[in-house]
């Protein structure tokens, strides 16, 4: 096509309309060079559900069993903020705020998240000691 000097085709496959150049486009070659096409266009609607689906989890992704230093790691981590969280929940029901909802509104209640960071590590626990259970038998 350079060496024809014959103007590419002018439409492009994407839903849209021909924008105008500017000034400084065409003086750097807009025409001769690149096209100046509309980047915005309609996506029909199984190209969307597969666009949601792209960085969904699959099924298998339950099975993945993290390596034991990291496991090792996080459970120590959740250890560490349980035992905050303990001591920060008897000073909280020792010192009568756990009776008072309306001057508790807005701050921490440390016992919701002592329960919270508690079944955190026990399902962590759980599908670790679960997965590699399966994958000793497996593989």
């Amino acid at each position: 096509m350079a060496m024809m000097q014959t103007e590419p085709r002018q439409t492009t496959s994407n839903t849209g309309f021909l924008c105008r150049p500017t000034a400084q486009a065409v003086a750097q070659g807009l025409g001769r060079h690149y096209y100046n096409m509309p980047i915005a266009y309609r996506k029909h609607e199984h190209e969307v559900r597969m666009l949601l689906n792209v960085h969904r989890k699959g099924w298998q992704e339950g099975l993945r069993v993290a390596p034991v230093e990291e496991q090792r790691k996080e459970v120590t981590e959740t250890l560490r903020k349980i035992r905050a969280f303990a001591l920060q929940t008897e000073k909280f029901i020792t010192s009568g705020q756990d009776e008072d909802d309306i001057g508790n509104v807005g701050k921490l209640n440390p016992a919701i998240h002592l329960q919270q960071e508690a079944e955190t590590l026990l399902s962590t626990n759980l599908n670790n000691t679960i997965g590699t259970m399966l994958n000793a038998i497996v593989f």
